[in-house]
């Protein structure tokens, strides 16, 4: 729930980002929303996922489970808000006319 919590807000601040970006019913310049949002969507991935890594010292194995798995949700999240949306959105828009 938390990767996917952070996978939303990620997406929803890239496509805002973006749409911010078009003008006169031309697309949206993804380039720039990215350079504009990307830093803050890896450095807030890093941080919950780094923040849930602490359990991997857990003795416990399956808090230990837990932690990886949050972890890598929060990298799959990102690698989804910054790549896959990006390479989508151009067939969306062109399905919108």
């Amino acid at each position: 729930n938390v990767a996917i919590g952070m996978a939303a807000d990620a997406m929803l601040h890239l496509a805002i980002a973006a749409r911010l970006t078009r003008k006169g019913g031309k697309p949206s310049d993804w380039s720039k929303a990215l350079a504009d949002q990307s830093g803050a969507i890896i450095v807030t991935t890093g941080v919950v996922g780094f923040g849930f890594m602490i359990f991997l010292l857990s003795d416990f194995p399956p808090t230990q489970r837990f932690g990886a798995l949050v972890a890598a949700g929060c990298v799959l999240a990102a690698s989804f808000a910054l790549i896959a949306l990006p390479q989508l959105s151009p067939q969306l828009e062109g399905n919108q006319k």
